[in-house]
């Protein structure tokens, strides 16, 4: 009985602290993703348009995902820069500040609006989480790795086989080039998966790079790692992003 109460008084701790403590928790490697979005918005809904002013003609072509520096606000509209240096307006109901930082050596899932933390969560990876993503199955059988770098949210899963989720950007362009150079991808599933990323649109998912790596629920509150690359988080985690986390939102993943 005495070692049941023991695991069971564990169990009953790590899940009260698979919830972090933002105000005690120390920085982790954060700076490079933080850069550049103390004060970003990025597009999040593909009629929105770049314009003069609030109500004026459009400037050029947007797309979901593009990212904004906020310099400015008016009644509904955000004033913003973009990576030329080319200043208008954006409505505010088209955009986001909304995203996501996984960091996998600490087993951390990280929600931010702009620079703000607004939520962090301990997480499951891949049966062999350290290292980057090569291909589908990895090493060998058993050895799945979750990837590194810098995604978008793909799709949203309501019906999840975990619950909810969010389809990761995976492969991305990087992937892609590897993928061709060393034989696992043809000229046809490169050119798919380059036309997907730009558009922000899933990516192919047949490919022997891997597919359907996602943020889901169902997990343990960083208990083990158990997935097939996935990053699992417990479900109140998926409840608090679900209705915020949009579609084309970044998501960032590091060693």
């Amino acid at each position: 009985l005495r070692p049941i109460l023991i695991a069971a008084t564990f169990m009953f701790a790590f899940g009260i602290f698979s919830v972090i403590d933002l105000a005690a928790d120390p920085p982790g490697n954060e700076a490079d993703f933080l850069a550049g979005r103390e004060k970003a918005v990025w597009v999040s809904n593909r009629a929105a348009r770049f314009r003069k002013t609030p109500t004026g003609a459009r400037i050029h072509a947007i797309g979901l995902g593009d990212g904004f520096e906020v310099i400015g606000e008016q009644g509904s509209s955000f004033k913003v820069k973009d990576g030329d240096g080319n200043i208008g307006w954006l409505r505010k109901s088209d955009t986001s500040a909304k995203w996501v930082l996984v960091e996998k050596k600490r087993r951390l899932l990280t929600f931010y609006d702009m620079k703000t933390k607004i939520g962090r969560w301990r997480i499951d990876l891949g049966v062999d989480p350290v290292g980057d993503k090569v291909m589908r199955g990895d090493l060998a059988p058993g050895h799945y790795r979750t990837p590194e770098g810098e995604f978008y949210v793909a799709r949203k899963v309501p019906n999840s086989n975990f619950y909810r989720a969010f389809l990761i950007s995976y492969p991305d362009i990087e992937v892609a080039e590897k993928g061709l150079k060393s034989g696992l991808i043809n000229q046809t599933q490169y050119n798919a998966i380059v036309s997907a990323q730009r558009a922000k649109r899933v990516p192919p998912q047949n490919t022997k790079l891997g597919s359907y790596l996602e943020i889901h629920g169902d997990g343990s509150g960083g208990l083990r790692d158990w997935t097939l690359g996935c990053i699992a988080v417990k479900n109140e985690a998926m409840d608090a992003m679900w209705d915020r986390i949009k579609v084309g939102a970044p998501i960032g993943i590091v060693p």
